[in-house]
């Protein structure tokens, strides 16, 4: 017999990733997240479900939507008011994304109390990939580059995995599950 196990999260992930330039799209936590450890961490795109929600590929689509959401409020939550990138580069990546959404593999997580950042948990993250062109991360960086956000929650920013390894914020260059999802 099994043992049940109670999940306190149960969010979906996306590990975004051109081959053609060897880069990760990601998100990273801003000044306005409410976890302060992990602010300036980079994170796969996605979220946790809402009562409504249906299936793990579900909660990440919604996600990729209103993240991704060319029809933003004009200020950021927790952040204020911030230069958006143009609608159609926006409606780009978001469709970038969401076209190529595969379901990867579940990750059952156990991560202890972290000081600035979570509670004890346990969580499965549902984790989806998608394959994203080379012209998607340019189209990130070029607005990165001048200064424009494409995120309604935190910043879109590109990554190499030798970045993210070496990066000076150590284990905290990433947040949650991210680091052993990739190592994966």
């Amino acid at each position: 017999m099994s043992e049940k196990i109670t999940l306190d999260a149960h969010p979906s992930v996306v590990i975004a990733y051109s081959e053609e330039v060897d880069k990760l799209l990601m998100c990273v936590y801003d000044k306005g997240y409410n976890k302060p450890a992990y602010r300036g961490s980079a994170n796969n795109i996605g979220g946790n479900p809402e009562s409504w929600s249906i299936s793990p590929e579900n909660v990440l689509l919604a996600e990729i939507a209103e993240e991704f959401d060319p029809n933003h409020p004009e200020e950021k939550k927790h952040v204020g008011e911030v230069s958006w990138a143009y609608d159609q580069d926006i409606r780009f990546i978001r469709s970038a994304l969401l076209s190529a959404v595969e379901p990867f593999q579940d990750f059952l997580v156990e991560a202890g109390e972290i000081p600035g950042g979570n509670n004890p948990y346990k969580a499965i993250y549902s984790t989806f990939f998608s394959s994203i062109s080379g012209e998607v991360i340019e189209r990130v960086e070029k607005n990165i580059k001048d200064g424009k956000n494409l995120t309604t929650e935190g910043l879109a920013r590109v990554f190499t995995l030798d970045q993210l390894v070496h990066n000076p914020r150590g284990e905290f260059s990433t947040a949650h599950a991210t680091a052993p999802i990739l190592n994966y």
